[in-house]
């Protein structure tokens, strides 16, 4: 059965590989056109206080926010944290996608709402924001990276078949 932790699982995955193919991206960029840019940056580091914000209402354990000044910085920070939310998925039971949780939001209002609505907003806020990213990046003259899931599904089932060829499990 494919429930929502192994859809979360995928999903959060799939989130570390888009970003890895935009940082790749970005990196054929300068500093000193990233910095005057106004725009990747921010919207980088917006980015990754979303998944701590997220991840902190949805009760992963507290991150320490990481002052960003580059590109080299955010994407490391990015990086650990998404992997570091997807760890900590991989250790909830799978009701726990099927709990309610109530977490303030920035205005201090008090919600209610299912955890894979919440992940659900935090994952579709990671791409909007990834979108908006390679959109101001590609201004830059950076490549516009191709970060659909498909293309992602895709890489891994031809990473699968290379283990596999290469001696991975069932081939003895």
């Amino acid at each position: 059965m494919f429930g929502w932790k192994k859809h979360f699982l995928y999903q959060i995955d799939y989130q570390y590989w888009a970003n890895q193919q935009l940082f790749d991206a970005l990196s054929r960029l300068t500093d000193a056109a990233l910095a005057a840019d106004g725009h990747v940056l921010p919207l980088l580091a917006q980015m990754h206080a979303e998944v701590l914000r997220w991840g902190e209402h949805l009760g992963a354990p507290a991150a320490e926010a990481v002052p960003h000044g580059d590109l080299r910085s955010l994407a490391q920070a990015l990086r650990h944290q998404v992997r570091a939310l997807q760890h900590w998925l991989e250790s909830c039971p799978e009701t726990f996608f099927e709990r309610q949780l109530e977490y303030t939001d920035n205005h201090h209002r008090r919600h209610s709402d299912w955890a894979r609505d919440m992940l659900t907003q935090l994952l579709t806020g990671m791409t909007h924001l990834r979108g908006q990213i390679v959109v101001f990046a590609s201004l830059l003259g950076a490549p516009m990276p191709a970060v659909d899931f498909i293309d992602y599904k895709r890489e891994v089932v031809r990473g699968l078949s290379r283990w596999f060829w290469q001696g991975g499990q069932g081939c003895q």
